[in-house]
């Protein structure tokens, strides 16, 4: 190796110089995300029906949810809750299946079906699995002598306050309301002072 440098010199300046051109163009077309692009072959479907008890809402939501959904291309399991003003279905796919024409199915069947539902039934919002979804952190807020509204009213003037940010908020509506539903943070008497992260 020594001897053909001396004697190719040329041939040496050339090889290292596209290594460096090729390292620097590498560099630029990374990407800064901690979490590679990934497409998990899950789909949530949440769907509301203000008053509806659970009963009403299996038979009238979820059961033709569930009949049309189950009628798409590679759908592997398909998992549902039904509760009190709202439903969701969990529809599990094959792996490598194409998230995005699977979305436009699913938007479609949705779209059919919603001409059968009463007035009552709110929009269904779908929801793709992806890991940059998932939370950081999630906490919650307590304090003795407030109710539900009131509680929502206090943490929405002080979330800054806080720390809660626009973007994680008005990131996903639907994802906001399940932290705010699952939090374990404990609050002191005085305005928040210690927080307790689960």
């Amino acid at each position: 190796m020594p001897k053909f440098s001396v004697k190719k010199p040329l041939t040496v300046f050339v090889a290292v110089l596209a290594i460096l051109v090729l390292g620097v163009v590498a560099y630029l077309k990374m990407t800064p995300d901690l979490l590679p692009n990934m497409d998990f072959p899950y789909v949530v479907i949440v769907t509301t029906d203000m008053g509806a008890s659970p009963e009403t809402v299996e038979a009238d939501v979820t059961k033709p949810l569930e009949q049309s959904m189950a009628t798409l291309n590679e759908i592997k399991h398909i998992t549902s809750s039904s509760q009190n003003s709202m439903s969701m279905v969990v529809l599990e796919f094959e792996q490598g299946v194409n998230m995005d024409s699977t979305g436009v199915d699913i938007q479609q069947k949705i779209a059919a079906l919603q001409g059968s539902w009463d007035d009552s039934v709110g929009t269904p919002y779908v929801l793709k699995i992806n890991p940059a979804m998932l939370p950081v952190e999630i906490a919650a807020v307590s304090r003795e002598g407030m109710d539900v509204a009131e509680l929502s009213e206090f943490v929405e003037k002080n979330r800054e306050k806080y720390g809660a940010t626009d973007a994680l908020q008005n990131s996903n509506p639907l994802e906001w309301t399940r932290i705010c539903n699952s939090l374990r943070m404990m609050a002191e008497e005085q305005v928040l002072s210690e927080i307790v992260y689960a």
